[in-house]
């Protein structure tokens, strides 16, 4: 056997002699070849489908996509958590900043907008009895 350096076909390569010791005997190497590769692409590379508990039909990420998505998750959340450990100072600067800056900033839009419309009310009553009051003297 040679060296392999692709692993997609070293894993090939392994699947056929593992098939080969149970059943390959009786298939020549060209089919047993073919139905790892079959095997290969379906189990790691095909798009599949579902149907949820509606009857919708979804589609489901092949086998790689699914491990790929949940290693990728986990570094980037142990990124993420490493960076806050080795950066809490920084982090509490920003969390501070944010809070007195974006957050009083929100709450007095908050009032103003609640207050718009009593205040304009109130100016409008205000201006109606002035000018009542302008005409009665």
């Amino acid at each position: 056997m040679t060296a392999i350096v692709d692993p997609n076909l070293a894993f090939q390569q392994k699947m056929k002699e593992r098939i080969r010791e149970h059943i390959g005997e009786f298939m020549p190497d060209e089919a047993l070849a073919q139905i790892v590769a079959r095997g290969v692409e379906e189990a790691f590379f095909t798009w599949g489908e579902s149907r949820d508990r509606w009857g919708d039909t979804k589609k489901t990420a092949p086998w790689i996509v699914e491990f790929l998505q949940t290693e990728c998750r986990q570094q980037a959340q142990k990124a993420v958590n490493d960076w806050i450990k080795n950066n809490g100072q920084k982090l509490e600067e920003i969390a501070k900043e944010a809070l007195e800056n974006g957050i009083t900033g929100a709450v007095l839009a908050a009032f103003a907008t609640l207050w718009q419309a009593p205040l304009q009310q109130l100016q409008q009553n205000l201006s109606e009895k002035f000018s009542q009051l302008r005409k009665t003297y």
